[in-house]
């Protein structure tokens, strides 16, 4: 090969690469859903009646709304979908182009967005109706409670999820609710675990919620939802307390090996409310939940160190 068609076939790589990279580049960012718009389907329009779809369409795009898609750079990903949390990995295809996520927890599950409109703050991703509902199963909740899981699988064609760029302002003092590190409590182990590790998996719950308030304080970010997670430690307009033993949700008790340590965990949590708590002079509910985590986090920490 003459070294000028060398050359040439060189730097012919080396810009196809680099034309692969960029669009990944710009991907990797943290997403937030804002709207989900239904595909202009005509079957659709004939076989269901106007008022069927409309709220049917409401219920999916309510839990579509506030959801995060987080494409880190390392080839991760994690956020909220449905109202579930979940973690994984992520590819880029130049083919679509689309994001293709491997979803690990809660269950195993691939799911390809095409990017549309890709530009600036916002972007469009295509979602095929089947991939949706498979979304929608990621939360088991969502399968038991509604018909719009075979009304979902009943459709064809795509949907477009319009998704917002959302700025990273997190740090060791402001960690990141969504991230894998503060979500390490909600995975069951293999084993029964050592006190130590009951306490550490208490703390991390702890760690959690903190993290989240003070995420939602932080600029006022009072309309970020709550339902994406569950506690035991319930925080509301009249303060924050513990739920009774006897209401302790099933969610809790499947982050455990079994009942009985989750009702350990659950005693581990009552030790923090029974310390020296300084409860905070705040008129506003969010920040005074707030405040009252980080001593929940203080009493715990003290009661176990």
């Amino acid at each position: 090969m003459r070294p000028i068609a060398v050359v040439s076939f060189l730097l012919f790589s080396l810009s196809f690469l680099l034309s692969c990279k960029e669009p990944r580049e710009k991907i990797s960012e943290r997403w937030v859903f804002t709207h989900l718009q239904t595909p202009a389907s005509k079957a659709m329009a004939k076989a269901f009646d106007p008022r069927v779809l409309d709220e049917m369409f409401a219920e999916l795009d309510k839990k579509i709304q506030g959801n995060r898609l987080v494409l880190e750079k390392n080839g991760s990903c994690y956020g909220v979908l449905m109202n579930c949390y979940f973690t994984g990995t992520w590819t880029w295809s130049n083919v679509g182009p689309m994001v293709v996520t491997q979803i690990d927890y809660p269950k195993k599950m691939n799911l390809k967005w095409q990017v549309h409109k890709q530009g600036g703050k916002q972007v469009d991703f295509m979602v095929e109706a089947n991939n949706l509902a498979q979304l929608y199963q990621l939360e088991p909740n969502n399968e038991d409670n509604s018909e719009i899981l075979p009304w979902l699988q009943a459709q064809k064609g795509e949907w477009s999820i319009t998704a917002e760029r959302e700025k990273e302002d997190f740090d060791q003092m402001h960690p990141d609710p969504w991230s894998p590190e503060m979500n390490h409590w909600r995975l069951k182990p293999n084993q029964p675990e050592t006190r130590q590790q009951l306490k550490e998996r208490v703390r991390n719950h702890l760690q959690f919620l903190n993290s989240f308030f003070d995420f939602i304080c932080r600029d006022e970010r009072y309309w970020v939802s709550q339902d994406w997670f569950f506690s035991i430690v319930k925080t509301g307009n009249n303060g924050t307390a513990l739920i009774a033993e006897k209401n302790i949700p099933q969610k809790w008790i499947n982050c455990f090996y079994d009942s009985a340590q989750a009702v350990q965990g659950y005693y581990m949590m009552k030790t923090a409310f029974h310390g020296d708590v300084k409860i905070p002079d705040e008129s506003n509910s969010i920040v005074f939940n707030k405040l009252m985590l980080a001593e929940l986090m203080r009493t715990f920490d003290k009661a176990y160190k």
